[in-house]
């Protein structure tokens, strides 16, 4: 994309020059960051919605009109978020004149205290999960189950894989020179490196609770203790807790299928038991069951009637009285009274029709019971899953820690 391809371009330039005190530099005292507040993203955003703008990709079109604007190096980076724009000036010279420092050397000679600034502005811990855990699928995936990997090739390549795939993905949230994306993927890893094995070790479990044969032969390697490779003897890592309990295929099996049998037929039931909560919720009126409303609604209607009962009685004793009394006067009080009574009465009558229509149909009442026995069915049967899970989490912890141990180490020259 060029700027040449954006109509009323330098209306969009005027948007970020007429919002200058949104741009905020030398963000958090650091002359090497910018930050553009939520108003300004606002604003461009709000614009870029035009019917001409629809085919560009905006998050490319904002990234060239903020570089544009600011004057910035290829090498600057350009993060957009949801509540913000975050630029990071990056100073290619810098990182080569700190290169023979061992522990920058390490982040491809960008220093750590940089690094750091740069990630606790950009990355969340919710973000960093989803990070690896995207790239743990896609390395398991890739490796295990696309081309079946050997354990001398994971061995190998499993970290430099890894790194890439970091690589890879922050390529793909904003654009950064190499030597950054090298430094900074290198930062994450180091950082993140247990969270990375444990994604991994629950993904390769979980292909063991289903039997699948390629994974449990990666797995028996872990068992042989001693290995030949070109007349040289190594050391095997071993699947050993952090309490010394050491693990062997076969029982890895049985406790992690009865284990993630148990977890997953607990979710399947939290699921179910989610989608029937809404649906209950559809039956509560006015925040009573439709049990509760139509009790309340029955005692009404008995009080109701009584009342309506009352009136009755009062109306056939003034009817009475009538072939009795010769007054005239007293005779006209008692028709008033009469009609008085009888108002009423068809106001009551009317109450009692209306209450009865408010009165949720016994089909509804007989929905309702059966989504609720199913949820105490549910209850009962989570409650025993969960029982399960109990029994064996101890078990299956010790089995993930002794595989992610095994994952992170490598064979030893005796």
């Amino acid at each position: 994309m060029k700027i040449t391809d954006i109509k009323n371009y330098d209306d969009l330039v005027d948007i970020v020059y007429n919002h200058e005190e949104l741009i905020e530099r030398n963000y958090q005292s650091k002359k090497d960051q910018i930050l553009l507040h939520k108003q300004l993203l606002v604003s461009i955003v709000n614009f870029l919605k035009k019917p001409e703008y629809l085919a560009l990709d905006k998050i490319k079109l904002i990234k060239l009109l903020i570089k544009d604007v600011l004057e910035l190096k290829n090498s600057d980076m350009i993060i957009i978020k949801k509540d913000y724009i975050f630029i990071k000036l990056y100073d290619n010279n810098k990182a080569q004149k700190i290169k023979t420092n061992t522990i920058a050397d390490r982040y491809n000679g960008i220093n750590e205290d940089e690094l750091k600034s740069f990630y606790d502005e950009y990355f969340s811990e919710k973000e960093i999960k989803y990070l690896f855990q995207d790239i743990s699928t896609l390395f398991v995936e890739k490796y295990f189950l696309d081309h079946n990997i050997s354990n001398a090739n994971y061995e190998k390549d499993v970290f430099s894989v890894i790194q890439k795939f970091i690589i890879e993905d922050m390529a793909s949230e904003f654009e950064c020179t190499k030597e950054f994306c090298l430094g900074f993927s290198g930062y994450i890893f180091r950082k993140h490196f247990r969270l990375a094995f444990e994604f991994i070790a629950e993904l390769l479990l979980k292909e063991v609770a289903l039997s699948n044969k390629n994974i449990i032969k990666f797995l028996k390697y872990y068992s042989l203790d001693i290995v030949v490779v070109d007349g040289k003897k190594y050391k095997v890592p071993e699947l050993t807790a952090d309490n010394g309990l050491r693990w062997h295929v076969g029982s890895i099996m049985t406790f992690t299928k009865v284990y993630l049998k148990a977890k997953e037929h607990i979710d399947k039931i939290q699921n179910t038991m989610d989608k029937l909560n809404i649906e209950i919720s559809s039956y509560i009126v006015n925040g009573l069951s439709p049990i509760e409303h139509n009790s309340i609604i029955q005692e009404k209607y008995i009080i109701l009637a009584q009342s309506i009962e009352t009136n009755a009685n009062k109306i056939d004793i003034l009817q009475d009285s009538l072939e009795i009394v010769k007054d005239n006067n007293e005779l006209l009080n008692i028709n008033k009274e009469l009609e008085k009574l009888k108002n009423e009465r068809l106001k009551l009558r009317e109450k009692k029709s209306t209450l009865q229509s408010k009165k949720i149909k016994q089909m509804v009442i007989t929905k309702y019971n059966e989504i609720i026995k199913k949820m105490e069915i549910m209850n009962r049967e989570i409650k025993s899953q969960y029982k399960i899970l109990k029994q064996n989490e101890s078990s299956f912890k010790s089995i993930k820690s002794a595989l992610i141990k095994a994952l992170i180490s490598k064979k030893q020259l005796l």
